[in-house]
């Protein structure tokens, strides 16, 4: 057999310089300057060449991956695959997976069309074809450069990076491949240069894959030696883009932008069309040194306790979401006087378990976890400016009945000002009547910022219901580490009468053939939300007209 038709065993890995270990219980940390580079564009940018691969063994995923070099490979032949596509625009052979439109809108309502220019890192082996008959999305390259005509970006340019990249599997070479995991992603880009060349396949003598695909994390795409860097987004303008994919996505997406708009939708071939429309926002980043004098306590006794750190100048990349990068950022920042070290523009979104099953992930609680697996579409998405955010949906706290979602950032920027914050969060409204257990009545919301303190932090939100979705926004509050807490309620009017049949209860709002108007014996149970300092409590009780907070409290 030739060296080209051996089983090619793929081993991917991302070439970084820097030094990092595990945690170890106990160890000391070397006396040298600590590095902490924490960045957005780590996790949206320098991401894998769309590519198809095959499992050696279904069984035992840890004995690697072929690569294969289109659906007929003879190598994957049988095998299940694994599929990761850059999609490009639609048209006659690219219908089941493709980009049907980006563009943006001014503040007065003025659109711009995006216009395909070419796609970027277009290798010859790494690029598919649409095979229909197990629903291969057409892929190819990093994604690509769009032009938006005259709309001009901090890079004087009127170009755009526009990547739509979508990730599934099947469970052999002939059965459709489902997609689970998907990003997109718009960036204003300059073109600069880099020593990374177009990534490149190289197997030794015995058909075992050598290296890995190596990308630059400054730049969004690249090739050939030139690097496609973030710019500015121009003001005033918001940006969409509507991908047409062959299956409906589930579980949690999460998102760097303001203010989104979102929608699927049915075509009648069976395809689902996912549409996003959103504000960019500024995301701080810190990439910074601590010589080991001017380590606070605190994280003097966390190094030696959790973090063996490497001498000779590593640098900490714990990612962006998680405990991990929570816990380290929060013991770093006031190191270096909590303000970053520079700021980017980003509008991207994706799945929050691309790699998973496409519905949970792990830290999820039980109740939403039950109610994300029973939805048939996604089920919600939060997005953030802040440096640092919890992983996964929002945690649902029993005692508070809130869905609150943990966020960590500088609380100046690299020029001293102030960072002020931003979230959303889209949650389909069956879901939260699921989590909440409510019935099909309107629905309340309270959306509040709480500081690390315990304080309350004041902000500019938007509450409401549209169409299937139930939107939160808050805009304005300051950082450190705040808690954001969703809370939503619904009125409930109780038929108090003694009764040998079960007692009807229904929800104001909510026609109901079994609810007797109330009478003497019988009175609408009100409510009124009250608070005293930073406390929030419900007042209910049967009092006729409007229920008034007791003394000390006011009115919500």
């Amino acid at each position: 057999m030739s060296k080209s038709g051996r089983a090619k065993t793929l081993l991917i890995s991302i070439a970084l310089t820097l030094a990092l270990a595990l945690p170890v219980s106990g160890a000391t940390p070397a006396l040298e300057d600590q590095g902490f580079w924490i960045s957005e564009g780590q996790d949206s940018g320098g991401a894998p060449m769309t590519n198809l691969k095959a499992l050696v063994d279904v069984r035992d995923s840890s004995k690697g991956e072929i690569v294969c070099s289109s659906v007929l490979d003879p190598s994957c032949a049988g095998r299940a695959m694994l599929a990761s596509m850059y999609l490009i625009p639609c048209s006659e052979s690219s219908t089941i997976g493709c980009i049907t439109e980006v563009y943006a809108v001014s503040g007065d309502g003025q659109r711009i069309n995006g216009t395909f220019v070419r796609s970027v890192a277009k290798i010859t082996n790494l690029t598919f074809e649409q095979n229909l008959t197990i629903k291969l999305a057409a892929g190819e390259g990093m994604g690509g450069l769009w032009r938006f005509p005259g709309l001009v970006h901090g890079g004087q340019n009127d170009l755009y990076a526009v990547q739509a990249r979508i990730t599934g599997n099947n469970t052999s070479s002939i059965s459709a491949i489902r997609y689970y995991g998907a990003q997109f992603g718009i960036s204003a880009v300059q073109e600069g240069s880099t020593t990374y060349q177009n990534p490149s396949i190289g197997f030794n003598s015995d058909g075992i894959y050598q290296g890995g695909f190596s990308f630059d994390l400054s730049c969004v795409m690249h090739e050939m030696g030139v690097c496609y860097k973030r710019a500015t987004f121009p003001k005033g303008y918001r940006f969409g883009i509507e991908v047409r994919l062959p299956n409906s996505l589930l579980g949690w997406f999460h998102g760097r932008f303001a203010k989104p708009e979102f929608s699927v939708s049915e075509d009648s071939n069976a395809s689902f069309r996912y549409r996003v429309e959103a504000d960019p926002v500024v995301v701080p980043e810190v990439m910074a040194k601590v010589p080991y004098p001017s380590w606070t306590p605190e994280f003097r006794d966390y190094a030696r306790e959790q973090w063996p750190f490497s001498g000779g100048g590593g640098y900490m990349m714990p990612g962006v979401m998680g405990k991990l990068a929570m816990e380290l950022a929060r013991r770093y920042l006031p190191m270096i006087n909590d303000k970053a070290t520079a700021s980017t523009s980003f509008w991207v979104v994706k799945s929050l378990n691309e790699w998973g099953d496409g519905k949970t992930v792990e830290t999820i609680h039980p109740r939403v976890l039950a109610c994300t697996n029973n939805a048939d579409g996604i089920s919600g998405l939060v997005t953030t400016n802040a440096m640092v955010y919890g992983q996964g949906p929002p945690e649902f706290d029993e005692a508070n009945q809130s869905l609150d979602y943990k966020v960590l950032s500088p609380h100046f920027d690299e020029t001293g000002r102030e960072i002020l914050g931003t979230y959303d969060l889209l949650i389909d409204a069956m879901v939260a009547r699921c989590i909440y257990r409510f019935s099909k009545a309107p629905i309340k919301a309270e959306l509040e910022i709480v500081g690390g303190d315990g304080v309350a932090k004041i902000a500019s939100t938007v509450l409401g219901e549209r169409g299937k979705w139930l939107f939160l926004s808050a805009n304005g509050f300051t950082y450190s580490n705040p808690t954001i807490r969703a809370k939503l309620s619904q009125e409930k009017v109780v038929d108090s009468t003694p009764s040998p049949s079960p007692t009807s209860t229904t929800v104001t709002g909510e026609k109901s053939d079994s609810v007797k108007k109330p009478t003497t014996s019988m009175r609408k149970v009100v409510a009124v939300s009250c608070k005293k300092g930073n406390q929030v409590k419900k007042f209910s009780g049967t009092k006729k007209g409007k229920l008034t907070c007791p003394k000390g409290w006011k009115p919500v």
